[in-house]
């Protein structure tokens, strides 16, 4: 991956989904732009089942005073190797439960079933009716419907 590669950043500017270069002819412009730009195609183009425009990041719902809405280089690299359903083998014989919403295409409910499915203590896989993926960050109809079923979960398995 020789050569200067100015392409597409590895961080999002301040502004909603404003991009900006990496430092031009550096070590991490030639690393991290080519991988940028196939992450990119991949997640705009036909191929990325889960594709979706967000009502959340990088709107004003989603804004925060003390959050900045931008994508590090390790964002990228956790978005294309980290596995959610791999820590479930970690809780052991905890308990665990699992709220997503029923219209979640980000991380769908076959995703949460397969990490349900390989927890071995008391488990919940509440699947919410109607939810997106952020819905259940701050809808109150939704987030108070996971609060109370996680209110009777944890009040029968937390001793």
């Amino acid at each position: 991956m020789g050569g200067t590669n100015t392409g597409v950043a590895a961080t999002r500017g301040q502004r909603r989904g404003e991009l900006q270069p990496t430092v031009p002819g550096s070590a991490s412009a030639e690393l991290i732009d080519p991988l940028v730009k196939a992450f990119v195609a991949i997640a705009a183009g036909p191929y990325c089942p889960r594709r979706r425009r967000s009502g959340y990041y990088g709107t004003e719902r989603g804004a925060s005073q003390v959050w900045q809405n931008r994508a590090t280089r390790l964002s990228l690299r956790t978005l294309l190797v980290h596995d959610v359903r791999n820590p479930a083998d970690l809780v052991g014989p905890r308990a665990g439960m699992l709220a997503v919403g029923g219209d979640d295409t980000s991380t769908p409910v076959q995703m949460h079933q397969e990490i349900y499915d390989r927890l071995t203590g008391p488990r919940d896989l509440f699947i919410v009716d109607g939810a997106g993926h952020d819905d259940l960050y701050d809808q109150a109809p939704f987030v108070g419907q996971v609060v109370e079923r996680a209110a009777r979960f944890l009040g029968e398995h937390l001793h």
